[in-house]
């Protein structure tokens, strides 16, 4: 994977340094019902990485930098989101619904007919 160097703002690296500190826990019994600093660090790391673009767990500083400057591997780009089978027969729908079509005689199809039918097609998908 592809490293990258990053810097964060001071706003950004102070949430970061205020999400290491200690939280209160509370007890009951012998259960924890509260979250660990690392627990919280990792949660402020995950945004962090989001934000930037990099894979938070990766992150490694830089020798001789200021500790908001650090490496990571970089997020690969998103995938397009295609559409769904039943938005693409809801869109063809519409299309009907807008257009005329005819029949397989070549008979000019009532445009409603045709947009109802397709709309039963999708009900029972």
């Amino acid at each position: 994977m592809e490293r990258k160097a990053f810097e964060m703002t001071q706003e950004q690296f102070q949430t970061l340094i205020g999400s290491m500190k200690g939280t209160p826990v509370m007890m009951v019994g012998e259960v924890d019902l509260g979250r660990s600093a690392q627990e919280n660090a990792n949660d402020a790391w995950k945004a962090l990485g989001q934000e930037l673009g990099f894979q938070w767990d990766t992150v490694d500083p830089i020798p001789g930098k200021a500790a908001w400057h650090f490496t990571a591997e970089i997020l690969p780009p998103p995938k397009p989101k295609l559409p769904t089978p039943i938005e693409v027969l809801k869109d063809l729908a519409y299309q009907i619904k807008d257009s005329g079509y005819v029949d397989k005689h070549g008979h000019p199809m009532e445009m409603n007919k045709a947009y109802q039918t397709m709309l039963k097609v999708l009900e029972e998908a």
